[in-house]
Parts: C-alpha cells; structure tokens; sequence
C-alpha cells in the first residue's frame, strides 16, 4: 500500500500544465538576441506566493542547434550553445516593492503588480554567441520556461517530490536562415 501511495504522489507531482512560450530571434552582426515570453498562465499563482512571503523563480532556456545534414544527419543535430537566464522574484516588505534579481545579479524594483508581471515573466533581447554562421547551413533555437511559484532551498526541496511548486512548458522553436 505505501509503494502505491508513493507513486501516486511522485506521478501527481509531475504534472506538466499546458503552457505556452512566445519566442522570437533577431540577429545582427553575427550575434543571436533572442526573447521570450511565457503566455496562457495565472499570474495570481505567483503574486499569491510573494504576499505569503516566499521567493519565486523563472528560468528562460536556450539552444542553439546546427541542424545535421548528408550522411551523418541520423546522429541529430548538433548543440552549438545553451543559455539558462534566471530571475529571483521576491517582494521588499519596508518599501512596499516587487523585486526582480537576474542571473548577473541585478535588481530591479517595481511599484505596482502590473510593471512587475510585466517584466517576471519575460525576457528581451537576450544575447547569444552566434558567429557561426557558415552560407550552406542551417540552425535553430529551442527555448522553454521553467517556472517555481515558490523556490525552495535544499533539503526543503524534496517537497516538489510530492507538491508541485511549479511547472516547465514545452520547446518552442524558431528556424533561422544561413549567413547572417
């Protein structure tokens, strides 16, 4: 019976809920900056978290592929670069403000709840190494969202295991074109 109840928690705690990621690319000189957005998801989840006086965290993933071709192509697609953007979200009790820290430790302050779900949940302009362009490939970026509404720290983690703090959405892709 305690084989059964463990499974069922583990299997229900990692629901992956349908969520949707708007990306895009933009090149210039041989540099990839690409954005990213998580759409169709209840913001009020993570707001909820922040008033109980938690942390929550957005990580943006990004892969740079090359995409195989001729002979060898049954091997995949080879992986160039991964890039794995963060943001720490946390509310400051004293001055009444949401608080976004990035993955190069900058802080910023928002005001309002609006200017702070603005900004959580995206990411603009990232840049990419991307001076590999060669005229007869091909290449293309993948991103995901991982979202914790609330971040726990180690051994407090092993909640996850049995409650879901969070969710992670699908690949979306964007092709890009040779010899940028």
């Amino acid at each position: 019976m305690k084989k059964v109840l463990i499974i069922y928690f583990f299997f229900f705690s990692l629901i992956i809920y349908a969520q949707e990621v708007l990306l895009s690319v933009d090149s210039e000189n041989y540099n990839i900056f690409v954005s990213s957005k998580l759409q169709s998801y209840d913001f009020n989840e993570v707001l909820d978290s922040l008033n109980n006086g938690f942390e929550a965290e957005i990580f943006f993933e990004f892969r740079l592929y090359e995409k195989a071709t001729g002979f060898l192509s049954f091997l995949g697609d080879k992986l160039i670069i991964e890039e794995k953007p963060f943001y720490i979200a946390g509310i400051d009790i004293f001055e009444n403000t949401y608080i976004i820290t990035t993955h190069d430790n900058e802080v910023f302050s928002y005001d309002t709840e609006t200017e702070f779900i603005k900004n959580f949940f995206r990411i603009t302009s990232y840049p990419i190494p991307g001076s590999i362009w060669e005229e007869d490939k091909e290449f293309y970026v993948l991103a995901r969202i991982q979202l914790n509404h609330v971040k726990l720290v180690p051994p407090l983690d092993l909640i996850s295991l049995f409650y879901s703090t969070g969710f992670i959405t699908d690949w979306a892709e964007i092709q890009l074109n040779g010899n940028k």
